[in-house]
């Protein structure tokens, strides 16, 4: 919240559970909503004797456990909860002074119900916003939709290019390039929802700096091209400031400096990437195989988003590092042929062999 004001009320209303926050992301609308954080940040923002009301359309469920379960640990004392009945299966927690107030309410009291099946129910957090998962765990509806899917895309790369290109030398490094691109760009996506809560605001943030940097990056290439080592280097490094930044302290902004702060920290490891990127794809006889398996690695990484089901949002990051860990470990480092060096090196001696 940007608002340093309390207030002797405050009320979380239904909100649409429908909405996906963005089509690069299994988080929803709500997710961020109803977290730890989220009411701790509530709880800091009541006057003394201010009261919090939380109604929700979720009857006697995980989703009623884990709000409640939440509450009771962000206020240290277990809410009043009623079954309203409102949309089949409303319920209303009371926290605060709302929570202690002699008022009878024509309601079913769920209060003791909720104390005793609200034990070992999985709080969501910032980490792991995922309100209506149970646990964490991939769902078996998103499973059946990711093997027929996984599959196909094998058939075609099968069919168009062939599983015996991938084992030429350097293109398992373009796989896993491709790989943690779209994963970096599903958790660059993760990451802002969280600073702007708008679904057009992060995806154009998002996506205006990518290809932001992209195209600095192929500038670079061709201008004034880093060795690989140093990209790599510069991208790890980046990497690391992206994750661990500390987001939040950018609410402080005016939203132009917001949009292009986190920009520049989302970005700035595809400028990294795309250098390593562009200086690889040159060294490739055949440009249309070598951007199919770099396609291929991108579908894989796009997969490899919904394992954020399991770890949470800051497994991305684990990931990302490893994917592109795993693209150095490959770097194929062609020899050029005799009349070419012996080209470079009559040019200039000292070039020959760092021309790699």
């Amino acid at each position: 919240m940007k608002t340093r004001k309390k207030y002797d009320l405050i009320v979380f209303g239904y909100l649409d559970s429908q909405t996906l926050l963005t089509s690069f992301s299994a988080v929803r609308l709500d997710n961020y909503v109803y977290t730890v954080e989220s009411f701790q940040e509530a709880r800091n923002h009541l006057k003394a004797g201010g009261s919090l009301i939380l109604a929700f359309d979720s009857g006697k469920s995980f989703v009623t456990d884990r709000l409640f379960a939440t509450l009771s640990r962000v206020f240290g004392m277990h809410p009043r909860a009623y079954f309203t009945g409102y949309d089949q299966a409303g319920v209303v927690f009371l926290e605060g002074a709302a929570r202690n107030a002699s008022v009878h309410l024509d309601f079913p009291d769920l209060t003791e119900y909720l104390v005793r099946h609200s034990q070992n129910a999985v709080l969501a957090t910032d980490n792991w916003p995922f309100l209506y998962l149970s646990g964490h765990t991939i769902p078996v509806a998103i499973v059946i939709v990711l093997i027929p899917f996984l599959y196909w895309c094998f058939i075609v790369f099968k069919a168009r290019i062939g599983w015996a290109s991938i084992r030429k030398p350097g293109y398992w490094h373009l796989f896993f390039l491709g790989a943690g691109f779209l994963l970096l760009e599903t958790s660059g996506v993760t990451r802002l929802s969280l600073l702007f809560g708008s679904t057009w605001v992060v995806n154009a943030v998002v996506i205006a700096a990518f290809f932001f940097m992209a195209v600095l990056a192929n500038a670079f290439v061709m201008v004034k091209p880093l060795p690989r080592w140093m990209a790599y280097a510069g991208l790890f490094f980046s990497l690391g400031v992206s994750t661990l930044f500390p987001y939040h302290v950018l609410d402080a902004l005016a939203a132009v400096q917001k949009v292009m702060a986190s920009a520049a920290l989302i970005g700035l490891p595809v400028f990294f990437s795309g250098m390593v990127f562009s200086r690889s794809f040159r060294d490739f006889a055949n440009p249309s195989e070598a951007l199919g398996v770099n396609l291929l690695g991108a579908v894989v990484g796009g997969t490899l988003e919904n394992v954020v089901m399991i770890g949470g949002i800051a497994i991305l990051s684990v990931l990302v590092v490893m994917l592109y860990a795993l693209s150095a470990a490959f770097i194929w480092n062609p020899k050029p042929t005799t009349e070419f060096a012996k080209a470079v090196a009559v040019l200039d001696p000292g070039q020959a062999d760092s021309h790699l």
